[in-house]
């Protein structure tokens, strides 16, 4: 729906940079009335529909999400003792192959 959402936007006045679909990811985030960060990203991919996968890094957090049915894959990986202060790290990636380069352990 993503012609959908930037037609919105644009009767909104909101003008976006580019026709890449992960702008309307950010422009539903900042417009959701949700009061935590993740609770604004999570209202913003309940209005997308279609197959994606993102990633968002905030200044505390990683989330990883993927659309409800899947189409777009993401992995979970752990690197045992590699996080801070020792405890485990994560990483997330579109295929599990790229879990090997980084010596990480596939979790789903």
């Amino acid at each position: 729906n993503a012609a959908e959402l930037r037609s919105f936007f644009e009767t909104q006045g909101v003008l976006t940079q580019s026709t890449v679909d992960s702008e309307l990811f950010l422009h539903l985030i900042s417009h959701s009335k949700r009061q935590s960060q993740l609770d604004q990203i999570f209202d913003a991919m309940t209005q997308a529909e279609g197959a994606f996968s993102v990633v968002i890094m905030t200044e505390n957090f990683l989330c990883a999400v993927r659309d409800p049915n899947g189409f777009r894959p993401l992995c979970l990986g752990r690197m045992n003792g590699r996080g801070p202060n020792g405890t485990d790290g994560y990483v997330v990636a579109s295929e599990t192959c790229s879990l090997d380069l980084c010596k990480a352990t596939y979790v789903r």
